[in-house]
């Protein structure tokens, strides 16, 4: 069955191609994808994407390790699978957390959660990116765990979370402005 909604799909990471195809699987032709970038890749091309310091856990490693949504086991996979046999942890572009310089990034929405092993990592980045001067929004929702976002249907919370991520990407594109 094909439909006639128009939609838009911000990033051309793994999240936005993989929401493009599946779209197009049940039926939603039209498409556009908005990429700031060059080419596609999004988080994983220029790693600003918390865990934005891949050569050192964080202590909530060790206390949301177990039990929550993202494990350090799936964390440690993670950064093997991303690094593979040539890539460094301490290289600013794996970890931008250890860049000199973060002037000249992209205009930044972070969203953390309050049980989440990539919490406090986010909530660093985007101060780092504030005192670069790049215009950063930062929320953080504290009874989430990570990958609540997905069920905002049964989740008030991810619900306002990810209506908050909406409204920042809908007022950024009507201002037509970077920010």
């Amino acid at each position: 069955m094909a439909h006639t909604a128009s939609i838009a799909i911000i990033g051309t990471g793994f999240a936005g191609l993989g929401m493009a195809a599946r779209l197009k699987r049940a039926g939603f032709h039209d498409l556009t994808l908005f990429e700031k970038a060059d080419d596609v890749g999004g988080c994983w091309r220029d790693n600003t994407y918390p865990g934005a310091a891949c050569d050192v856990p964080s202590h909530l490693y060790r206390l949301f390790g177990e039990g929550f949504t993202m494990t350090e086991a799936d964390m440690d996979l993670y950064r093997r699978s991303y690094l593979g046999d040539h890539g460094s942890a301490t290289d600013p572009r794996i970890s931008p957390l250890l860049a000199d310089d973060l002037s000249g990034v992209a205009p930044a929405y972070i969203s953390t959660a309050g049980f989440d092993v990539l919490r406090d990592e986010g909530e660093v980045y985007a101060r780092r990116l504030e005192l670069a001067g790049v215009p950063v929004t930062l929320l953080r929702t504290p009874s989430l765990a990570h990958s609540a976002i997905n069920v905002p249907g049964i989740c008030p919370p991810a619900r306002d979370a990810l209506l908050a991520a909406a409204e920042s990407i809908r007022s950024a594109l009507a201002s037509g402005t970077d920010d």
